[in-house]
């Protein structure tokens, strides 16, 4: 109780020794420090001692500290919530990330809604933010669900712009990865275009992305790039080619080439004992 009233330090030591208990008394200490410490370092510490908890009191003391005035904390509480997965924990990040202002602390939700495959991502992807930080979470986790049917929706945020190169790249192999197979005219012209992009991040993703889609009509752009020495892309777009390469080999055809590899393997062991038998009578 002593070292609750001290300095800063001390008040985090303080906390981080209640994060040892996991009972309700403890739950309601915690809650009454997130709402009276003057520091955002105390509060997020407290956050995390709740998170550590499992119990429904702590879920429910994380849940009603979503409205925080600060915005450290805030995050911390999100983030604390996404890791708890139970449906009271994500109707309250769903508030939140209609009421939040932040695009960090909306991004990290929108993160957290992949393991709730029921949840509509899709209008993340019109939400304006800074440098599109909202659309990109909404992108990585529509890959990660495996939304092959957001492509067009995504499609469309990216041809409005925005996007810094690094999160550009990053989506255009979600849209290769999601269109796998689909031998999609408009996914592949749009890649394809992203090859000569001034940003060596972009070119070198947009091959990569050409190579998660797998389409042959590809291979000579990527063999055009695949030439230029000086490209930083020319190997993302050799490895691209190999890889679509690959992707062509039918259930029928693997099936094959294993069963070639069991035999070789076979043969292996066949000489191996022949070997040990010339060894043996020497």
């Amino acid at each position: 109780e002593q070292q609750l009233k001290s300095d800063i330090i001390g008040r985090i030591l303080a906390v981080k020794e209640l994060a040892k208990r996991k009972d309700d008394a403890t739950v309601k200490q915690l809650t009454e420090i997130i709402a009276a410490d003057p520091h955002h370092r105390v509060k997020t510490e407290a956050v995390d001692a709740l998170q550590q908890t499992p119990s429904e009191a702590a879920r429910t003391a994380l849940i009603s500290l979503t409205a925080q005035p600060d915005e450290r904390v805030r995050n911390a509480v999100a983030v604390a919530l996404a890791t708890i997965l139970h449906p009271d924990a994500h109707a309250a990040l769903v508030k939140m990330a209609a009421q939040e202002k932040n695009p960090m602390i909306v991004a990290s939700i929108v993160n957290s809604f992949a393991a709730w495959p029921q949840e509509d991502i899709l209008p993340f992807l019109k939400r304006p933010s800074y440098q599109n930080m909202v659309a990109s979470a909404a992108i990585r986790t529509l890959r990660t669900q495996h939304r092959t049917d957001a492509v067009p929706a995504i499609l469309d945020a990216l041809k409005a712009g925005g996007f810094p190169a690094r999160e550009l790249g990053a989506a255009l192999t979600a849209v290769g990865a999601l269109s796998r197979g689909t031998k999609n005219d408009t996914v592949l012209e749009f890649l394809k275009t992203h090859l000569t992009s001034p940003h060596r991040a972009v070119r070198t993703a947009a091959a990569s992305a050409l190579g998660e889609l797998g389409d042959l009509r590809a291979i000579p752009a990527l063999d055009a790039i695949a030439a230029q020495q000086n490209n930083p892309a020319a190997q993302p777009a050799a490895d691209a080619v190999g890889k679509i390469h690959s992707l062509q080999n039918t259930p029928e055809q693997n099936i094959e080439a294993w069963k070639k590899v069991e035999a070789l393997q076979r043969k292996t062991e066949d000489l191996e004992k022949k070997l040990e038998g010339l060894e043996k009578k020497k």
